[in-house]
């Protein structure tokens, strides 16, 4: 069921109205023309608004330019939109973040020169260090929260990249 946003307003006239539903209507197609495949919907706006769309960036000014273009009632819409086309924005960040060129190949091969991604923090500690005792001590060196579970004997230690070290006894390993 198509909701309407303009029920509440019996005042506004008609040709606001209208326009207020012309501006709404090209704001969603922009939203979803941000996923794969709705090359029709940029080439309808491209023309329309006589501007290029050619990345999402392009489409995102649209939005805001169309958004600013709205009235409060047709604003309270906004949020009905994007949460319809979340998927849709998902989907198209996905696609272009999969798509390969020869400058991304050549920013991995340059990184895998240089070792590829840095390792976590836990799992530096882990293969760096010879027993708890080092490894306790290397983690105290980072900025971490650190918990202790005096029941089960076991400190944990959670970093600033979001991984965990787990030291229990003479016994230390990366967490979850």
């Amino acid at each position: 069921m198509k909701t309407n946003f303009f029920e509440n307003a019996p005042e506004k006239n008609w040709k606001e109205r209208d326009a207020q539903s012309a501006i709404l209507a090209d704001y969603e197609i922009v939203y979803r023309s941000m996923a794969p495949g709705h090359d029709d919907d940029r080439d309808y706006l491209a023309k329309k608004y006589n501007r290029p769309i050619n990345n999402l960036a392009d489409l995102n000014a649209l939005g805001q330019d169309l958004f600013g273009q709205l009235n409060s009632e047709s604003r309270a819409a906004d949020k009905y939109l994007i949460e319809r086309n979340l998927d849709a924005i998902s989907s198209a960040a996905a696609t272009l973040g999969s798509i390969k060129s020869d400058k991304k190949s050549a920013s991995s091969r340059e990184n895998g020169k240089l070792g590829g991604r840095p390792k976590r923090i836990a799992v530096r500690i882990v293969e760096e260090s010879k027993n708890a005792g080092e490894a306790m001590k290397k983690a105290g060196e980072y900025k971490a929260e650190v918990n202790q579970d005096w029941k089960n004997e076991t400190t944990t230690y959670k970093f600033s990249d979001k991984s965990v070290l787990l030291v229990n006894n003479m016994d230390f390993k990366v967490g979850r």
